[in-house]
């Protein structure tokens, strides 16, 4: 440990899927991609399109259908987008078909390359690489929407000559962070180009920034409270008088006491501001005329808060109240930015000082799969999951198990597990964090009984998890004992994805069910192929039996548990 094509059918099965485009993040002005006047021209290896099939393993099999829903790019010259700036943000929700490579050209003539390598070694030809490797490759199969954010800057004063990637972000996964690449042709804009393959686009968002900073504080005081950190209360005045800035120092070093700082928030344009606090304490609330903009509780100055406001041209009246622990350095800053505008300190700069790095702490499989008994926080449950048991393969291919319900929680693929917040100081939270791409299973029991075809599968079972054996390469076998059966169930990580086998040990009555997939929508691609809500797939043999049932608002991949189930997941 280191710190497929049977049935002419197929072709309408994504079709469903394609007709929407995701809710742009925060900030970003949309590029419609159904309208070529989008564009600056629009050459012939471009088009547009109502829907698209694509198989995630069969190269030039795609189907399509007319319309002007989505943007299809094949190999020959760039696409230019309309838009023009240098410092900007870019996000991109894209398909692309088996073998297909590409680039997102950059202002200055840098470019980032886009492509189907499935090799999850990051190497030069994994997608994100751009001068640097990136950390690891976050890519998913061809036929699944991904994601790509970008934060870029062609313009660095101090670096002439020089750009900066300052993030990249594929499919939520960081990939680079501060990368500085040379600058070839200054005239260069942002540009699509595809060189192998195919590519769909049904989002495109900008955010082009300005070297501006409408924002400025005037006329600070504060008032420093003696009232205890946890108190939440502010009767105790200890002392007042006016601020040089926003900053924590007024307070001259003292161990414990809850700070107000108020003063003017003075606004050169109308606009839809953001504001981020970052503090060691465990309260701190700004508010602005009255209202609450950002209100948080304990935390370190690692961790940003941010709240959203829509103010007018003028001035207002901001309030900042933060309390300090007795036992940590104090720290206190406030960015604030719009759209159009990078975000940028209102603080003073020594208010906010360089935090202590928080180590990371990550297991990683080398020869054997590792194992880590951990609590997992499993989508927007309230609670923990408190049996888990998360795996990793060598060969890149992860899950967790919750073995309380006989459940798989999540999988994902790239790197295995961050435990910092189990092995780091007191490890508080007890939780395990996957690193690499995460694909949320249902979080069901695997297990059912349905003594009838409509009979809602159990949110959890009457379980009782028995152990498990190893094989030679150290995966587990998790055996479960429910409703006087005995069921081993076994994940395997290999160089295509993870190989689930769940084996009855004796007979097993008629009535007794396996989960492989509940999701809003499941759709066969072709026989044995299964599309799991534009997120996964599942692969079963040929002798299989699975069938698709709709209970409620929600569909479930089901086959019966008769003999041994196997079945692949990848994504």
């Amino acid at each position: 440990m280191r710190l497929i094509l049977r049935h002419a059918g197929w072709l309408l099965w994504l079709w469903p899927l394609l007709a929407t485009s995701q809710d742009l993040p925060k900030h970003y002005q949309k590029l419609p991609v159904n309208d070529k006047r989008s564009f600056s021209g629009f050459p012939d290896n471009w088009s547009l399109i109502e829907r698209a099939a694509i198989h995630p393993q069969k190269e030039n099999a795609m189907s399509t259908q007319p319309g002007n829903n989505l943007l299809l790019g094949k190999a020959g010259k760039r696409l230019t987008p309309a838009f023009t700036g240098k410092n900007l943000r870019l996000y991109l929700e894209f398909q692309l078909t088996p073998k297909a490579s590409g680039y997102l050209h950059l202002p200055g003539g840098a470019r980032i390359l886009l492509t189907d390598h499935p090799d999850l070694t990051p190497s030069e030809n994994t997608s994100g690489y751009i001068v640097r490797v990136p950390s690891q490759n976050a890519v998913k199969a061809p036929g699944l929407w991904q994601t790509l954010e970008l934060d870029y800057e062609s313009i660095l004063p101090a670096h002439p000559g020089t750009g900066k990637v300052n993030h990249l972000l594929l499919n939520g996964i960081s990939i680079q962070q501060s990368v500085f690449v040379p600058l070839k042709d200054t005239s260069a804009s942002v540009s699509f180009e595809i060189t192998a393959g195919s590519m769909l686009f049904r989002t495109i968002g900008y955010q082009v920034f300005e070297d501006r900073k409408p924002a400025q504080l005037a006329n600070l005081t504060y008032k420093l409270y003696s009232d205890a950190w946890n108190s939440r209360q502010t009767n105790r005045l200890e002392q007042s008088g006016t601020a040089p800035g926003l900053t924590q120092e007024v307070t001259m070093g003292k161990k414990e006491y809850n700070l107000v700082l108020e003063g003017d928030l003075l606004l050169e344009e109308d606009g839809l501001y953001t504001f981020t606090t970052l503090y060691n304490g465990p309260y701190c609330q700004l508010s602005i005329d009255g209202t609450v903009v950002n209100d948080s509780g304990e935390s370190t100055s690692q961790d940003a808060h941010t709240g959203t406001i829509t103010l007018a041209k003028g001035s207002h009246k901001l309030r900042l109240w933060y309390s300090k622990f007795p036992w940590m350095a104090a720290a206190l800053g406030v960015l604030v930015e719009k759209p159009g505008i990078r975000a940028y300190p209102l603080h003073t700069l020594s208010s906010l000082p360089q935090p202590t790095p928080k180590p990371f702490i990550m297991v990683h499989p080398e020869q054997k799969a590792e194992m880590v008994r951990s609590f997992v926080q499993y989508g927007t449950e309230k609670h923990k999951r408190t049996h888990c048991l998360s795996v990793g393969g060598p060969a890149g291919w992860h899950y967790t198990a919750d073995l309380n319900r006989g459940a798989l929680l999540q999988v994902w693929k790239g790197e295995f597990a961050n435990t910092t917040d189990m092995w780091y100081e007191r490890g508080e939270p007890q939780l395990l964090h996957p690193v690499g791409l995460v694909v949320p299973i249902s979080g069901k029991s695997s297990l059912a009984n349905l003594p009838a075809p409509a009979t809602a599968w159990p949110d959890s079972a009457n379980i009782r998890y028995l152990g498990y054996r190893l094989d030679a390469q150290g995966f587990p076998a998790l055996r479960y004992n429910l409703g006087g059966i005995t069921v081993s169930d076994a994940l395997v990580a290999t160089s295509g994805g993870l190989v689930r086998t769940l084996t009855p040990e004796g007979t097993v009555a008629a009535n007794w069910f396996v989960l492989a997939a509940a999701a809003a929508n499941i759709t066969l691609v072709e026989n044995g192929l299964y599309n799991i809500n534009d997120q996964f797939y599942v692969r079963f043999p040929g002798t299989a039996k699975p069938r698709i049932r709709t209970v409620g608002q929600q569909k479930e991949l089901i086959l019966p548990l008769t003999s041994s189930v196997t079945y692949t997941l990848f994504w």
